[in-house]
């Protein structure tokens, strides 16, 4: 008796966790189809992640990409709409309203996946703004040709800044306030 009411208990949290975990993901679903002019972005890391945190410190709009669950929670704990799945796939994209979109921010820690991404954002909504994060050099010029209208080298980016740190001290230093007064 004590085993079959302990079977039956579990199998009622267990509905009830299904449950409300269907009902969240249909209210975040209801949301994201709900948006026009936002952002999505993909890859909620080391790049994705500050940026989905200024956009929203901004107050606009974006829904968050990842395929990482613990990444994924993250990003629901913080806030933000976000869709596990891959962004490399047309479907994932669609449900994250590419359509609608005003722009998508490709910062997977893949260039060929980014590029991918770039390729799909543009078929299937050609006038959505790209910007893209690229480690290798020689993928710039592939990532612009699948339809980037920005690409970023986080790399490039700093080593740039730790030379011009080393010639102009004081022009980076301004550099440096003028950033931090911007991020508030």
């Amino acid at each position: 008796g004590g085993i079959g009411t302990a079977t039956y208990a579990f199998g009622v949290l267990v509905r009830a966790s299904i449950m409300a975990q269907l009902a969240w993901r249909g209210s975040m679903h209801r949301k994201i189809s709900q948006l026009k002019d936002h952002y999505i972005i993909c890859g909620f890391g080391r790049i994705g992640r500050p940026v989905a945190e200024r956009l929203k410190a901004t107050g606009t709009d974006c829904v968050v990409i990842e395929g990482d669950h613990n990444a994924l929670e993250v990003a629901r704990e913080r806030g933000f709409l976000a869709i596990l799945g891959n962004a490399t796939e047309d479907d994932v994209l669609l449900e994250a309203g590419i359509k609608r979109a005003k722009g998508i921010v490709c910062a997977v820690n893949s260039d060929a996946d980014n590029i991918v991404i770039a390729l799909g954002a543009r078929e299937l909504s050609p006038d959505v703004r790209i910007i893209a994060r690229v480690d290798e050099d020689g993928a710039t010029r592939k990532i612009r040709r699948a339809g980037a209208d920005h690409v970023v080298s986080p790399f490039r980016t700093a080593a740039n800044d730790i030379a011009n740190g080393i010639i102009n001290p004081n022009v980076a230093e301004l550099f440096r306030q003028s950033s931090r007064a911007d991020s508030g």
